[in-house]
């Protein structure tokens, strides 16, 4: 397994917008491995290094002084080996090295990142907890210096939750409902614990609409509200509601371990709206 002793990126642009993040590596091995993230799988990175980025916090909270200088020496040590990205791995890249699928698998004191290349290769490379910091920032910044808002989009607003239903109610009561499931991979929905039923409700009382997530047990405030209006915005099953005035409902769902299925979701998703059309009767 590679350990991570350097990185850099750049920017692959069309006039459509960002095409892909070139992603030079450097390794303990001495190295060096050049990748092309398209925007899904540049997502699929940043989501699991800010959930890793989360659980370096809370190592933090436990033991400030060691793992504070842990983030400085590594950061100091990766920004003083960047590797040089060629202007032809940007101006003419290699499509064999484009990313098709990522994964991601935690470790006691590391995490594993698996790079899949349309080649058949896979990258493997591992990660110290306290390097992530630093990845993270470096992702950031070149999201910002792309200046895509698409990419902005896709990249920042859904990284500390799971879609695994979108439901519309408008068939009307015993005429059935519409549901659109999601299959995230295992290694995103393991970074969660809770279930979470979200209902919409209109001024009239209806509720046309909902959304079961996966995510922490508990958000800041507003954020619950943000993600139900970035369904709306960006799910093409609630996107017909999204210029309807609406406030939200929110209940934690309890689903014994095992029990996961989308099935008992969508069951318990419907036992939260049937409790709300009860109390507005």
């Amino acid at each position: 397994m590679n350990q991570l002793t350097g990185l850099n990126t750049g920017i692959i642009k069309s006039p459509q917008g960002v095409v892909a993040i070139a992603l030079k590596i450097a390794a303990q091995s001495r190295s060096q491995q050049r990748l092309y993230l398209p925007p899904d799988q540049l997502q699929s990175v940043l989501f699991a290094t800010f959930n890793v980025y989360l659980i370096l916090r809370q190592l933090h909270q436990q033991s400030p002084e060691s793992v504070q200088a842990g983030v400085l020496a590594s950061s100091k040590a990766l920004s003083e080996n960047i590797p040089a990205i060629d202007p032809d791995e940007v101006n003419k890249p290699d499509i064999d090295y484009r990313v098709t699928d990522f994964v991601m698998k935690r470790k006691p004191d590391n995490v594993h990142f698996l790079f899949f290349l349309k080649n058949g290769e896979v990258i493997a490379l591992q990660l110290a907890c306290v390097q992530v910091e630093y990845l993270l920032n470096v992702l950031l910044s070149t999201i910002r210096n792309a200046d895509d808002a698409q990419l902005t989009a896709l990249c920042l607003s859904a990284n500390d939750f799971l879609p695994f239903y979108t439901v519309d109610f408008s068939g009307g009561e015993g005429r059935g409902i519409n549901y659109n499931p999601f299959s995230p991979p295992a290694w995103k929905t393991a970074l969660f614990n809770t279930f979470h039923s979200i209902i919409y409700r209109q001024p009239d009382g209806r509720l046309p609409c909902g959304a079961i997530i996966k995510s922490a047990s508990t958000f800041n405030p507003g954020r619950i509200e943000a993600i139900a209006q970035f369904l709306l915005l960006n799910n093409a099953l609630l996107t017909p509601y999204k210029h309807r005035k609406m406030t939200i409902d929110h209940a934690q769902l309890t689903i014994p371990a095992g029990e996961e299925s989308l099935d008992r979701l969508l069951r318990s998703h419907l036992a939260h709206r049937n409790t709300k059309l009860t109390l507005s009767e």
